[in-house]
């Protein structure tokens, strides 16, 4: 089974801060970037996850993750099926006092050792922002790259 990796380049969108993932309540963020550093602002997160279980169903994750958030979901599906499965939402919740709009993009593939790997790429964003930042969180995606690892 070919195993795959993201690389994920540069140092995030242009005027947006990298700052330090909070382990106590985000175990599995790898970076954390803020569109300004004070909230409420854009935040674009980046987790992954080892899973303990051969197959995930992606879709069912996802949904799950915006009950968690007592998210409405304004659209989902899939992106792709291979090489990675990939799924996204869009999605609205309320963070504190205010209204958020956000994108979820999951990608799942197994491993050698039979387990599940996952990515999520997690981008919300004041409401009265968002329109104005998401252009700026698909010139990230953009850089990012599903690769084949070659060992």
């Amino acid at each position: 089974m070919p195993k795959y990796r993201v690389n994920i380049g540069g140092d995030g969108p242009e005027g947006w801060t990298p700052i330090p993932p909070d382990a106590a309540s985000d175990p599995h963020a790898l970076v954390v970037y803020v569109r300004e550093p004070a909230a409420p602002s854009g935040r674009i997160v980046v987790r992954e996850r080892f899973i303990n279980w051969p197959t995930v169903d992606v879709q069912k994750y996802a949904q799950e993750d915006a009950e968690r958030l007592n998210a409405k979901i304004t659209r989902g599906g899939y992106i792709s099926y291979q090489p990675v499965r990939q799924y996204g939402l869009e999605l609205e919740f309320t963070e504190g006092d205010t209204h958020v709009k956000g994108d979820r993009l999951y990608s799942t593939t197994g491993t050698a050792d039979g387990q599940s790997f996952m990515l999520e790429l997690l981008f919300s964003a004041p409401s009265a922002q968002y329109d104005q930042v998401k252009p700026e969180f698909v010139s990230f995606l953009q850089n990012l790259k599903v690769v084949e690892d070659e060992g």
